[in-house]
């Protein structure tokens, strides 16, 4: 593979290189895991050097070079905690915190140089990070509400022309409220990192969404309610190709999702385990409440929401509200938020019972609000 130059290259497609073995503590695998750089040759007109790292198609389109690690999922909290997520092994492994911008994150996307595009959650702005050394910080042409888009959920996509290793898509949220759904709610675009530029491709029928991509050029959105779908989009034209609804699986406060070996894995919160064992100790209603629909569906929506309000949990039982809001306070709502979970959706059907959804981690070590593979990941099962 010939060494990207930045983010501009040439490319057919980008070929994972040998898989790398994740950190295992904070600031450990920083050999492991780094920035791909130019390792190009110079040849003469007559024949071409190949090394171990540059390959040439038969059509002289270069491939990308993909940086180590970067088969990996990588995740991140709110507070810019950066983990990575192998899914053959279902373990987390810590990298390390992010030291610039406000320090709170709203998303995150990861290229094949072993970047993290992270976009600031107060500031609005978006910046880099080596995902290595995620205290080494960069910042691209981008300025905060450029297209309208102030907070976007967002991902990379590889693209098959020779100028472009890749592009990264957004998917609008407008800030206002939980993420819903209906008739041009949103917007859906793409941002070149290599000058800067913006496309608006689409209105979308979202309002906030989380964005992946894979290394053959295809786009997902995880977004919707009632229930939350699985929505796969024409990179070029915006357009939805299929949209797969996922019953019984909510959003969230905090969501992500990311593609790896064929399949989709997707981060939500968990419940608080002591929660329901402190309400049961605290309230006699509780129990009451959990037969009752009404203040069930209160119960479930205060406990999603992460915070009881007049719209979400109003109706749950005086007694059982006075226990959330005391006793069962740090329980149910525990600071920096609830862990998350993971799902993960049999996309491309490999076990044979369609495109099913199970859960295969009840409980991560942090509550994630981006995640992101970059065109590196494995396409199908090694």
């Amino acid at each position: 593979m010939v060494g990207c130059l930045g983010l501009a290259c040439s490319l057919m497609a980008c070929t994972p290189e040998d898989p790398v073995e994740a950190p295992t503590t904070a600031g450990e695998g920083a050999d492991e895991v780094g920035t791909s750089e130019d390792t190009g040759t110079e040849t003469d007109s007559s024949e071409a050097e190949i090394t171990e790292t540059d390959t040439e198609t038969d059509t002289g389109a270069q491939e990308c070079a993909c940086a180590p690690g970067t088969d990996l999922i990588y995740v991140v909290s709110k507070f810019g905690d950066i983990w990575t997520y192998d899914p053959p092994t279902d373990t987390f492994a810590e990298v390390g915190p992010i030291t610039c911008g406000s320090g709170l994150v709203y998303s995150m996307a990861v290229d094949h140089d072993g970047r993290g595009w992270v976009l600031d959650l107060d500031t609005r702005d978006l910046f880099t990070v080596d995902l290595a050394a995620p205290q080494n910080c960069a910042e691209p042409p981008w300025v905060p509400g450029n297209g309208g888009f102030n907070y976007f959920g967002m991902g990379f996509v590889s693209h098959d022309t020779l100028e472009v290793c890749e592009k990264l898509y957004l998917h609008s949220y407008s800030g206002s409220g939980p993420f819903s759904e209906g008739e041009d709610l949103g917007s859906l675009a793409v941002y070149d990192p290599a000058d800067g530029s913006l496309e608006t491709l689409a209105s979308i029928d979202f309002d906030g969404g989380e964005i992946d991509g894979t290394g053959d050029g295809r786009l997902f959105a995880f977004a919707g309610e009632n229930p939350v779908k699985l929505v796969e989009y024409d990179r070029e034209s915006g357009e939805a190709l299929t949209v797969l609804p996922l019953e019984g699986l909510d959003k969230t406060s905090a969501s992500a999702f990311a593609f790896h070996s064929g399949d989709i894995y997707l981060f939500t919160e968990a419940d608080a385990p002591e929660c329901a064992d402190c309400l049961e100790g605290c309230s006699e209603e509780y129990a009451a409440c959990l037969e009752d629909p009404e203040c069930a569906e209160a119960l479930d929506c205060a406990l999603t929401q992460g915070e009881v309000t007049d719209e979400c949990g109003g109706l749950i039982y005086a007694s059982v509200q006075d226990c959330m809001a005391g006793t069962c306070h740090d329980a149910c709502f525990p600071i920096g938020g609830k862990l998350s979970q993971v799902h993960r959706l049999d996309w491309d059907e490999s076990e044979g019972n369609g495109k099913a959804l199970s859960l295969v981690h009840p409980l991560a070590p942090l509550r994630i609000v981006g995640a992101g593979t970059s065109i590196c990941a494995p396409l199908q099962v090694p």
